[in-house]
């Protein structure tokens, strides 16, 4: 069965508030980390983007 819409939305906005939680707790090193990272990351596949 194909997930509508609302669900979707539903799942996404409380992965996201979950996601919020974790960042508030990591530390900046931490969090810098995960910035570079997703820079990278980013970088990478830069050419697909």
């Amino acid at each position: 069965m194909t997930e509508s819409v609302l669900d979707y939305m539903t799942r996404l906005g409380r992965a996201a508030r979950e996601a919020s939680r974790v960042i508030g707790r990591a530390s900046t090193a931490q969090k810098n980390r995960a910035l570079q990272a997703t820079a990278a990351a980013l970088d990478e596949a830069r050419a697909e983007l």
